[in-house]
């Protein structure tokens, strides 16, 4: 036996996207040598794309050929399955004046930043017993949760309630909760 280097070639049922490294993973390549009676790893990064439903597979096939023998072949497969991501951010404003026994709405953004379209359900709870209500990025529909797709923004409007007792100056500090749950 001597020394080879070895093709590899993946194919992708599904076409998402691989790429192969060194056993390192710090160089992507598209052959291997291996020594006479020794063996050698390389890495397989799969890239599951963002459309992808959660438990959704892809099947990869590997065949390995040996560039001194086009005859001395052979192949495996591996299956990737897509993971669920409940990625988000909120953007909310520090803080709005608002006087004793008046509303004011503000704007409260979530990115999806996950894989998967997600429907947030929103409360909001208040330190002092204020009145808050949730509502459509319209501010014209009560809601309790929002339905936002994956790498997209969704707004919901927070009206906020001082009451006729607050004093001047009063502070409330509102908890915002966020309960996901895949669709």
């Amino acid at each position: 036996m001597e020394d080879d280097t070895y093709n590899i070639e993946v194919d992708s049922d599904k076409g998402w996207t691989y790429a192969i490294y060194d056993a390192d993973g710090m160089d992507e390549i598209s052959e291997l040598q291996v020594d006479a009676q020794e063996s050698e790893d390389f890495i397989v990064r799969v890239t599951v794309p963002a459309g992808a439903a959660m438990d959704e597979e892809d099947t990869q096939s590997f065949t390995v050929t040996s560039q001194s023998d086009e005859e001395e072949t052979d192949s495996f497969e591996i299956t990737t399955t897509a993971l669920a991501q409940f990625y988000f951010g909120l953007t909310a404003p520090a803080g709005t004046g608002v006087q004793i026994g008046e509303s004011d709405d503000y704007t409260v953004t979530i990115n999806n930043l996950g894989w998967d379209n997600d429907t947030y359900s929103i409360v909001v709870d208040s330190d002092k017993g204020w009145t808050y209500a949730i509502y459509d990025a319209s501010g014209a529909t009560p809601i309790s949760d929002l339905s936002v797709d994956a790498g997209e923004s969704g707004n919901f409007i927070v009206r906020v309630t001082v009451p006729a007792g607050a004093t001047a100056g009063d502070i409330d500090a509102q908890s915002f909760y966020r309960y996901i749950s895949g669709q």
